[in-house]
């Protein structure tokens, strides 16, 4: 199950297959066996599991009609005459009664996460109760109950979740009916808008602000309309942690394309004229940098190079909008002597006199995640350090 679509293949190669089965019991051993298994039959995606009242001989008659039904696809069999494990659920037979209890994997470390972990602060205290809450749906029996129970808050506690906490989620479980813990709920078809933030402590919550003021939106009809047929939820995204910083997935492969700065070509695009385009830069003290990111006239978040037409000097920029919006600015600053703040419109307009287009750009470093003005300017600065261009402020 490694992609995301390999369930619903699953089901679907797996639903073809049950009703070809079926089919096939009932022609070979009668009406009444076929009805027998496909009432008894269950399964989970590619998961099976079965509950046997008949001899072994039927059994493994049944089990080679069953990988007899796809010459490419093989099922493989575990039994057991006193307990057996399907999902994250042990079936366990005493006597004439199946009791059920929690069944890990042998690969299950149960490193839940830490509760001083960077994550917003209702899903750490909804864990405990959570997890009591999945042990009270699928343990039958109070005794092993309470053993795991104990288990999960020895657990807990290795993670710094605070006992008052831990006992709390517990008490809230085992208030609950486990007749209505094991009923199937029908889910809500209302339409979900989700308002997404990145999770950030520092950041103040705006979806209460948000939510209070919808009537504001429900004024327009058709606005109305929809927010009336929708739920609006709030949902967060995971932060940039060291792991998502530091590292990176690279696969290599013969048919991997360079990275590249290319125009957009859009007709309407005045920045495509200015644009160098390349899989490298040359700056004019001689040092050389190699893209590692395609980038076009769209990009935004990243530093780019600007080469004056006359004499090939260099200045460093960066900025957080698109390299076009970036660019509208300097051709601007440029064009009217009234805009020229900046060293580099100045000397370009009196430079690259006779030139057309009179410089050129090439953006050839963009940061992988959001970042603020600051942190660009201080890998601005590392940049220009390093190539000392000569229409940067400080090295003119």
């Amino acid at each position: 199950m490694g992609t995301k679509v390999a369930p619903t293949y699953a089901t679907l190669v797996l639903g073809f297959l049950e009703e070809k089965l079926f089919v096939t019991l009932e022609e070979t051993f009668g009406q009444h066996f076929g009805n027998y298994i496909r009432m008894s039959w269950r399964r989970y995606l590619d998961d099976c599991f079965i509950i046997w009242d008949r001899g072994e001989d039927q059994l493994a008659k049944f089990f080679n009609i069953l990988n007899s039904m796809s010459p490419t696809l093989k099922f493989t069999m575990e039994s057991d005459r006193s307990r057996l494990s399907f999902l994250d659920v042990m079936i366990i037979k005493n006597g004439d009664r199946v009791t059920t209890d929690v069944f890990y994997k042998i690969t299950d470390t149960k490193q839940y996460l830490m509760f001083d972990s960077c994550h917003p602060r209702h899903t750490r205290n909804n864990i405990p109760y959570n997890l009591a809450r999945r042990l009270c749906t699928i343990i039958s029996d109070a005794e092993i109950l309470d053993t795991r129970l104990k288990e999960l808050q020895v657990l807990l506690l290795q993670r710094h979740y605070p006992r008052k906490l831990i006992l709390n989620g517990i008490t809230k479980a085992l208030s609950l009916d486990r007749k209505e813990l094991l009923t199937v709920k029908t889910q809500n078809m209302k339409n979900v808008i989700p308002y997404v933030s990145t999770h950030n402590p520092q950041n103040p919550e705006i979806y209460n602000v948000i939510r209070n003021n919808l009537p504001i939106l429900e004024e327009d009809p058709d606005m109305k309309k929809i927010l009336d047929n929708s739920q609006v939820i709030k949902s967060k995204r995971q932060s940039p942690n060291l792991k998502k910083i530091l590292t990176r997935a690279f696969f290599s492969s013969q048919t991997q394309e360079v990275p590249t700065v290319k125009r957009c070509n859009k007709p309407r695009c005045g920045t495509c004229p200015y644009i160098a385009e390349g899989s490298d830069f040359h700056f004019k003290n001689g040092s050389k940098f190699t893209i590692k990111t395609s980038m076009s006239c769209t990009s935004s978040n990243l530093i780019y190079v600007i080469i004056c037409a006359g004499c090939g000097e260099n200045y460093i920029g960066q900025t957080g909008d698109t390299l076009r919006h970036r660019m509208t600015v300097h051709r601007q600053q440029i064009r009217e002597p009234k805009y020229q703040c900046t060293l580099v419109s100045e000397h370009i307009r009196n430079c690259a006199v006779n030139k057309n287009p009179n410089f050129t750009i090439i953006p050839f470093y963009k940061f992988k995640c959001e970042t603020t003005e600051q942190e660009r300017e201080t890998k601005e600065k590392l940049f220009i350090h390093k190539y000392k261009p000569v229409l940067n402020a400080g090295h003119a």
